[in-house]
């Protein structure tokens, strides 16, 4: 199984996006204090949720609910989710250098 994960967050926007190498990947069944959104940017996936399963294909967005248990299963190679949750009071930037295009500094973020 190889699930690869890109995130970032900037001014109480956390993003997380998971790149699946191979249908049948998936990611871990967890659950969150919080809701959030999904975008399924590429390819098709399963999501299991709370014992119930239901199929996307991209472009496609998916809510998900607080308190319910999930997780994300690829149906084809190369499908990629990310996922967007709006994190009140956080101004912490999460950043890699190569998520910051030419001609923005790291220091202007979050003035």
């Amino acid at each position: 199984m190889a699930v690869t994960v890109r995130q970032g967050a900037a001014n109480g926007v956390y993003i997380r996006t998971f790149y699946f190498e191979r249908a049948g990947d998936a990611n871990e069944q967890h659950v969150h204090t919080y809701d959030h959104l999904m975008l399924v940017s590429h390819g098709a996936v399963k999501v299991e949720v709370s014992g119930e399963a239901s199929e996307y294909r991209a472009p496609h967005i998916v809510g998900v609910a607080a308190h319910h248990q999930h997780r994300v299963v690829a149906l084809e190679d190369g499908s990629v989710i990310t996922c967007f949750v709006h994190v009140p009071g956080v101004k912490e930037i999460i950043l890699d250098d190569d998520q910051i295009p030419a001609g923005i500094r790291r220091d202007f973020f979050g003035r």
